[in-house]
């Protein structure tokens, strides 16, 4: 057979443009994959901030806990009659809020990595 038989340009004009089709859908789908990175990437930085922000937070509640069940004890050994709050519950209630607080930053870790895997697998397709 001859390659340029008159029969072959219009196959050869199919087999091009169903080839055109395909790379023009495999870009489409790139673009796809990189504006979900994007988005995966934003989704990542919020929680991270907001992971940061949580921390911060819990931390705050474990020193003022801290500074509570230390002046109450130096009241308590100055015999300064109690104040009818118990310090030992107040620091109990402050480390149990900071406790949550880590969970939840915890959990807000666990999401991120997830996003990160996400925007690996997206990447890596």
């Amino acid at each position: 057979s001859q390659p340029h038989a008159p029969g072959d340009a219009p196959q050869g004009l199919a087999d091009l443009e169903e080839r055109r089709e395909r790379v023009k859908a495999e870009v489409a789908a790139r673009e796809a994959q990189l504006c979900r990175l994007d988005e995966l990437e934003t989704e990542l930085a919020r929680s991270q901030e907001a992971m940061a922000a949580l921390m911060r937070q819990a931390l705050a509640a474990r020193s003022a806990a801290s500074e509570t069940e230390r002046a109450s004890s130096e009241r308590a050994a100055e015999g300064e009659p109690a104040s009818g709050i118990d310090p030992a519950a107040v620091v109990a209630q402050r480390e149990a809020a900071a406790r949550e607080q880590m969970a939840l930053a915890a959990r807000m870790v666990a999401q991120a990595d997830k996003v990160r895997q996400e925007a690996a697998e997206a990447t890596a397709e």
